[in-house]
């Protein structure tokens, strides 16, 4: 498992407080997404974990301190169903 993704996992254990919680298929893809500084807009329906997608992201982010102020990628699309 990749560095970035086995600490979303444990990123996300720690917020869903379930030692065996893993991303919804979809979710690490655009967590990765935000990895790379691409804006994603998720659209999925109630219950799915959008937010936690951004919640994830932005600490990951935060953590390699490579946060910015600005994006530098164009727009992202991606729909799940």
């Amino acid at each position: 498992m990749a560095p970035d993704r086995q600490n979303g996992v444990e990123l996300l254990r720690k917020a869903l407080a379930n030692p065996a919680a893993d991303f919804r298929a979809g979710q690490w893809e655009c967590i990765e997404g935000i990895l790379k500084s691409q804006r994603q807009l998720v659209v999925q329906k109630t219950g799915w974990g959008k937010s936690m997608v951004y919640f994830l992201g932005t600490r990951l982010l935060r953590d390699q301190k490579r946060m910015e102020t600005r994006w530098r990628m164009g727009h992202t699309l991606r729909v799940f169903w």
